[in-house]
């Protein structure tokens, strides 16, 4: 009942699996092809034992489930071999070899459910006995043959292929290459030469590994360097044993010393967890600078170089300069012909592009930084990475088709959008490596986290710029007011210096006049009444001039010559 448990559940994980491939790729045949191939392992993997769940049977029950689980590993290897052949093509295979594996795969698969391949199965309480038919040897043949073929095709691809094909035909060769023979001699060769399977339900559970290792190869964009993992994985040893194990001893021995004691127990239990929840990070960081000057020092520290690329840009008190330098170091450790941050104008807030980056000029890297044309953004489609060699680009998209004519022509090997909590701040153009060599999956993953982080830096100095911009206008509003209010200062001062000249000159005028207003003869009083109205006109026009002050700024020039022109004509008046 275990084996049928377990069949269920890797039946259930293989539909997962089919799903999400064809979710991952729908467009594409390698993913269709495969997904339908996992369909018919899960088909396979469920029929196996589903005996266990009948309760009674008899041979007839036996002999039709097994007939039945040989002829669905039929179609099931066949598609497989139609996936090996589309991966090493990079799309549909021709439609000859379509036709011709899909007819064989059906014969052989309905052929495999008459007596000529197996004429009986029975159970003795130890084993299945099975008799098979004289076409057995051709069904073992047919299986050889398409998962034979299917692992050629993936060897082929793995030698014609660079970076992520190269690491996914890996890691489809891990899986198939070991399970393939192994279960053909499990669930075919034991079988047809003891007369009696104990084995093929071993070969049966174990399927799952390839189909998983296939499965993430397929849907994973980036996938993890095997030495990276291996790194990592010292890294944590490491760390358990000279940091947790020695914790995990010293707790036992001093609570052990301690006895019964439970609020001393509870409180060492307490520092305990403390030391680890603090001090696991520091230690494990050791674990992997140590591990890398370990194992595979070749391999850059991929944590390290983060660190050491971002504490060079902070370094700098322009972040912009400060980025230039720490492109400049990651151009010349990754061995890059190129390594350029392109800023589009929708996001500077000007007409101009930011280019800032590295290059390699003969031999040697320098840093530049320039203002560029709105011509030079390339905006990626869904803000996602392009990379050149990967054969696993959404079909049918004629946006990346033409973004990778454009990289092709610019010598550039992979672009990864600079990603920010405000959204897609621009892209990260990296050039190919030095003799051609291909970006590894551990450049990859390095590049991918170094666009994120120099996103959320170009942020800051987005905002920041933005908000100095701000100061400056609000700087340059409060000195405008600081103007207008000495301005009006000014106004002021003046209106009540030329409003009193006047007026003191009516009132002279006035006083005088009713002195000697019985001497006057009547021409007289007309000149003088004549010249008190003008006098009047003249105060009521400036009075109405100091109304509008408020939108005299700027010309402040013309209101005094106005109003020295206005203290003249009040002059003339008669004493």
């Amino acid at each position: 009942m275990v084996f049928a448990l377990l069949s269920v559940a890797e039946a259930a994980f293989s539909v997962f699996l089919s799903l999400l491939v064809y979710r991952a790729g729908r467009r594409r045949f390698v993913n269709r092809i495969f997904s339908v191939a996992l369909l018919f392992f899960a088909a396979w993997i469920g029929c196996a034992f589903l005996n266990e769940f009948a309760g009674e049977y008899g041979r007839d029950f036996l002999t039709t489930q097994f007939r039945a689980c040989y002829a669905l590993i039929v179609p099931a290897t066949g598609a497989l071999f139609l996936f090996g052949l589309g991966f090493l093509e990079g799309g549909r295979p021709k439609r000859a070899w379509i036709l011709l594996v899909a007819a064989t795969s059906l014969a052989v698969a309905l052929a495999n459910l008459t007596p000529w391949f197996l004429r009986w199965v029975d159970y003795d309480g130890i084993g299945y006995r099975q008799e098979t038919g004289p076409l057995y040897p051709f069904y073992l043949s047919v299986i050889a043959l398409l998962g034979g073929g299917a692992l050629f095709c993936l060897t082929l691809k793995r030698r014609r292929s660079a970076s992520l094909d190269r690491a996914r035909a890996s890691y489809i060769l891990a899986g198939f290459g070991s399970y393939i023979p192994i279960t053909l001699l499990l669930s075919g060769i034991l079988p047809g030469v003891m007369e009696r399977d104990v084995t093929s339900s071993y070969g049966t559970l174990l399927a799952v590994f390839p189909l998983g290792v296939t499965a993430y190869a397929v849907v994973k964009h980036r996938l993890l360097d095997g030495r990276l993992a291996v790194r990592h994985a010292v890294s944590y040893l490491f760390t358990t044993l000279f940091f947790g194990l020695p914790l995990l001893l010293g707790y036992a021995l001093v609570t052990n010393f301690l006895g019964d004691n439970r609020i001393l127990g509870r409180s060492l239990a307490l520092c305990c967890l403390g030391a680890a929840v603090f001090l696991s990070p520091a230690v494990l960081a050791w674990s992997r600078r140590f591990s890398s000057r370990l194992l595979f020092t070749r391999l850059y520290d991929e944590v390290e170089l983060l660190d050491r690329t971002f504490r060079e840009m902070l370094a700098h008190p322009d972040v912009r300069k400060g980025m230039v330098s720490g492109m400049s170091l990651a151009c010349g450790m990754l061995g890059l012909s190129r390594l350029e941050a392109v800023v589009p104008p929708r996001v500077t807030g000007k007409e101009e592009t930011w280019v800032m980056g590295a290059a390699r000029r003969d031999g040697a890297v320098e840093g530049y930084r320039r203002a560029g044309g709105p011509g030079e953004a390339l905006d990626l489609p869904r803000g996602s990475a392009l990379i050149r060699e990967d054969v696993f680009l959404p079909a049918g998209d004629p946006e990346s088709g033409r973004l990778l004519e454009r990289m092709k022509e610019a010598g550039i090997a992979a672009c990864f959008p600079l990603l920010a909590p405000g959204g897609n701040l621009g892209t990260l153009l990296v050039g190919e490596k030095e003799n051609r060599a291909a970006l590894s999956p551990l450049d990859l993953d390095f590049l991918e986290e170094f666009a994120r982080r120099l996103g959320v830096l170009l942020e800051h100095q987005l905002l920041l710029l933005r908000l100095m911009g701000q100061l400056e206008e609000v700087n340059r509003v409060r000195e405008e007011m600081e103007r207008s209010e000495s301005f009006k200062t000014e106004i002021i001062e003046i209106s009540a210096r030329e409003l009193r000249a006047p007026v003191e000159a009516l009132e002279k005028m006035v006083d005088g006049s009713f002195r000697r207003w019985e001497e006057l003869e009547d021409e007289e009083k007309k000149e003088f009444l004549d010249e008190l109205v003008q006098a009047g006109e003249r105060v009521d026009s400036l009075v109405g001039e100091l109304l509008i002050s408020p939108f005299l700024n700027g010309k402040e020039a013309g209101g005094k010559e106005e109003m020295e022109g206005s203290e003249a004509g009040f002059g003339g008046g008669p004493s």
